[in-house]
């Protein structure tokens, strides 16, 4: 047998058409189609609704609309051959032929072939083609539903790599002292005086790292929410600042190694807008203390 194909715009309006008769009024809602046939296959569209009488378990279509509808339809197809198809909803109840919806469809005997589908809010559905002549007979087919493939406006990968970033798992802490970053090294200091390009290319350069580190990893999830905070306008500068003291008196009291350096906040406030720091990004204010203390 021949294929049977749908745009999915035409489906998705029937399956709308179905939910609005039963949220309006709880019944079912039934219409027309057409079928062509071009290279062996056939082709389901414009469905559309004509005046009716509905309950939740019928739909009646008016004769009159019917009539006009018919006539209407094949004048505008001129010579074209076309099929006409009945669809209706069944709600919340499963798709199939109801002893009222094969009455129906006995109607179309008029022509050669007919065709008739129901579907349910869940877009189940039964499609049937019915033979008239030489001899009664009918078969339940498959529509192919075709959506047109998926394109994705370059504006959404834009947004995506401006404002997404990957979840950091573990961050480093560094293994070697002599490596370790304190105020006294010269990517810091010129990181803290104002950001530039010099200073932040500084940071490609520091040595292999560990990544075990559960203490960073906590502490840089802790400081990431404060950044987060002061970022959107929770929280002030100064209760930032107060934050962070509040957290390396911790950290010193538990002997860790590890410390909040923050910046002046007019340096800390352009380097968070100008995209180069991270708003997640907040191991780059952690280091390691080698000199005992620092100054916030």
């Amino acid at each position: 047998m021949s294929e049977f194909n749908m745009s999915g715009k035409d489906w998705d309006k029937i399956i709308n058409y179905a939910h609005i008769a039963w949220e309006e009024d709880k019944s079912e809602i039934g219409g027309m189609m057409i079928a062509t046939k071009e290279n062996g296959e056939f082709l389901l569209s414009d469905p559309v609704i004509l005046k009716q009488k509905v309950s939740m378990g019928n739909t009646i279509l008016d004769k009159e609309a019917l009539a006009k509808y018919y006539a209407k339809t094949a004048i505008s197809h001129g010579n074209k051959d076309i099929i006409f198809v009945w669809w209706h909803s069944h709600h919340t109840m499963s798709a199939f032929w109801s002893g009222t919806d094969l009455a129906t469809i006995d109607t179309t005997k008029s022509g050669s072939v007919s065709m008739s589908l129901v579907v349910n809010l869940k877009e189940e559905y039964l499609f049937r083609v019915n033979l008239w002549e030489p001899i009664e007979a009918h078969k339940d087919v498959e529509i192919n539903i075709i959506r047109p493939e998926r394109k994705i406006p370059k504006a959404l990968y834009n947004d995506y790599e401006k404002l997404v970033s990957d979840i950091v798992v573990s961050k480093p802490k560094i293994k070697d002292s002599k490596y370790r970053i304190s105020n006294n090294n010269p990517y810091v200091n010129k990181w803290m005086n104002g950001y530039d390009n010099t200073a932040w290319s500084n940071w490609e350069t520091v040595p292999e790292l560990i990544t075990d580190d559960n203490e960073f990893v906590q502490l840089e999830a802790d400081l990431d929410n404060r950044l987060q905070e002061f970022y959107t306008g929770e929280i002030t500068y100064k209760q930032l600042k107060k934050k962070v003291k509040s957290t390396n008196k911790k950290l010193m009291n538990r002997k860790s190694e590890l410390r909040v350096d923050l910046p002046e906040e007019e340096v800390l406030d352009t380097v968070m807008s100008s995209g180069y720091f991270d708003r997640n990004d907040a191991s780059k204010l952690i280091v390691c203390n080698n000199q005992g203390k620092l100054d916030l």
